[in-house]
């Protein structure tokens, strides 16, 4: 892990040194996700969730695409809930549904059509 964490951290510094001190790319966005990963990985859950947090801010000012932006998020919300931080987790599950348009009362019929659904099996 020590090495792995190592390489990444060089490859970002190279990253910014090409793109800039304060770059929003792709590039270095993916970096930041990744040394969350393997922060994660030596269980280190706070350090994980503030690099992915930076990966998400980049993913956010570029627009990219919704599904690299609910993946990182969600991402996000399962290191909270592996840490028992339900409420934070549960915040960035409907983060993603918010993000992909989901509306609070399509969700709501959602629900109650599956549980009707389930109570016919």
């Amino acid at each position: 892990m020590k090495d792995a964490l190592e390489s990444l951290r060089k490859a970002l510094s190279h990253a910014k040194e090409f793109y800039g001190s304060e770059a929003r790319n792709l590039t270095v966005a993916k970096l930041y996700f990744e040394i969350g990963e393997v922060l994660l990985s030596g269980k280190q859950a706070d350090k994980a969730i503030e690099m992915m947090n930076k990966c998400l801010r980049i993913q956010r000012e570029l627009n990219c695409d919704k599904v690299a932006i609910c993946n990182t998020i969600f991402q996000i919300g399962e290191i909270h809930r592996s840490i028992d931080e339900y409420m934070e987790a549960t915040g960035c599950y409907n983060d993603i549904l918010m993000t992909l348009g989901v509306q609070e009362d399509e969700l709501e019929s959602s629900i109650k059509t599956l549980q009707s659904g389930s109570k016919k099996l």
